[in-house]
């Protein structure tokens, strides 16, 4: 049996693939593994979204926010720095 997951309804990270900062990997906020989604700790804009009951996906992920997405092309380089 596989471990459940989910993905941010900010950004797009998730367990797997959690987003990093200056800070650190991110945690969950808010989280329902029942459907798969969740608000992480680097997207606290989207709490009261959720709070309100909209799970969409937000199609307009921060692009300068100082994050690291999975899929940008430093984003593996941190894994080991992290």
């Amino acid at each position: 049996m596989t471990s459940p997951t989910a993905i941010c309804i900010g950004c797009g990270c998730s367990d797997d693939n959690p987003c990093r900062s200056i800070e650190g990997t991110c945690f969950w906020l808010r989280i329902d593994y029942l459907t798969g989604l969740g608000v992480c700790s680097h997207c606290p804009g989207h709490e009261a979204r959720w709070d309100f009951g909209d799970r969409s996906l937000w199609s307009d992920p921060p692009e300068s926010s100082g994050l690291l997405l999975p899929g940008d092309s430093d984003y593996e380089a941190t894994l080991d720095v992290l």
